[in-house]
């Protein structure tokens, strides 16, 4: 496997929402920053050629335990899978305890920055981060097709904030916006519900000013748990992201 990086997070006051329980978008948050953290801390000197692109192409955070009060997480993370332009890494996220509340795996693309087409990854990454050019490949994600028929249909405009340095809407601006439409809609979910499994496939990036119309549906797994379903498109009527989220019953 490849080489690890940790670093640890203090959940502050503002990572919890009205109900008291952690943002689903900060702990996403804190995987996109180590995956950064650990590139470039990496390659800064031993590759001196200009770098390309690194863009989201999936997310994928399951969640055995929330936080429940404000407190420090640990994150450990490692490049498991380097071919062509794609790299996988995974995660694995720890309480000040030590206990496991939370593993992912996220898929990225490899970009040449000028033309932000897809651009082979340097042969030597493979050998900063340790990875076997002929290592496992994890399985492709999949997103479920709604077998619900109702859905809730919103609009939102894209602004210079939800930008990043990549100058494009950040990817965990996406998850913020399935959320809100979410909650504004008939099909909410009350405080009793919590995220345990959140999955999301990027497909086209989206820029400033630009208006998007946020598709949910939700489906009942069982008794106990519920699923969402958001498809994101933009003004083109191009499908953006699809993004599911699996929800459990804690209470009530």
């Amino acid at each position: 496997m490849g080489v690890t990086y940790v670093q640890e997070y203090a959940l502050n006051t503002y990572d919890f929402d009205k109900n008291g329980k952690v943002r689903l978008t900060s702990l996403v948050n804190c995987l996109q920053d180590i995956s950064t953290r650990h590139f470039e801390s990496a390659v800064k000197d031993r590759y001196s050629d200009p770098l390309g692109l690194w863009v989201i192409v999936e997310w994928k955070l399951d969640i055995i335990k929330m936080p429940e009060t404000i407190t420090t997480i640990r994150v450990t993370t490692e490049p498991t899978y380097f071919r062509k332009f794609i790299a996988y890494r995974g995660y694995m996220i720890e309480d000040e305890n030590g206990e496991i509340i939370g593993t992912g795996v996220s898929k990225w693309a490899y970009l040449d920055i000028g033309s932000r087409r897809q651009a082979n990854i340097p042969a030597v990454f493979n050998e900063i981060f340790k990875v076997e050019e002929g290592a496992y490949k994890p399985e492709r994600m999949v997103i479920s097709v709604p077998q619900s028929e109702t859905s809730y249909k919103a609009k939102i405009m894209s602004h210079d904030s939800d930008l990043d340095v990549n100058q494009h809407v950040n990817n965990v601006v996406y998850i913020r916006w399935a959320l809100d439409a979410l909650q504004l809609s008939p099909l909410a979910f009350d405080e009793n519900w919590q995220p345990k499994t959140l999955k999301v496939n990027f497909k086209k990036e989206v820029f400033a000013h630009t208006e998007i119309d946020i598709e949910s549906f939700v489906d009942d797994l069982s008794l106990n748990e519920k699923r969402s379903i958001h498809r994101l498109k933009n003004n083109q009527g191009e499908l953006s992201v699809d993004l599911e989220i699996e929800w459990i019953k804690i209470s009530g």
